[in-house]
This record gives structure tokens, sequence and C-alpha cells, in this order.
């Protein structure tokens, strides 16, 4: 199961997907901007790092492919 901050922002990014505020290419730049921070995180907190690395992925399948939300794990 997913987080509830990860299916909050899932929803809110499939909500401007779905109103026309946002395309498929500004979610892959966000994700693309979340796993860089992930990245420099990395060294101080692996915790955080794997936590935004994790809520990528989730984006990336999620409104990053399409204008619905997997609640399932």
């Amino acid at each position: 199961m997913k987080c509830e901050q990860h299916l909050a922002l899932e929803a809110v990014l499939v909500g401007l997907r779905r109103s026309g505020t946002i395309d498929r290419r500004t979610v892959e730049l966000i994700v693309e901007s979340l796993r860089d921070t992930a990245m420099k995180a990395e060294p101080y907190c692996s915790e955080s790092a794997k936590g935004l690395t994790n809520l990528a992925d989730a984006l990336a399948k999620g409104p990053g492919r399409s204008c619905t939300i997997s609640v399932a794990a």
C-alpha cells in the first residue's frame, strides 16, 4: 500500500493532467527532479533518499503514464 502522502500527490498530479494544466512531460520532469534530489540526499540521509526514489517511481508508474491512480502497492 502506498503511503498517504504519495497517494495525495498522485491525486493532485492526476487532477492537473485531467484538467490539461500539465502534461506527461511535466510529470516526467518532476520525477527526474525527485531522482536528482534523492541522489544528492543519499550521502546525508539514506532514508529520505529512498523515500524520494519511491515517490519518483510511483509517479512514473501512475500520473506519468495515465490519468489514473492505483491504490494497491
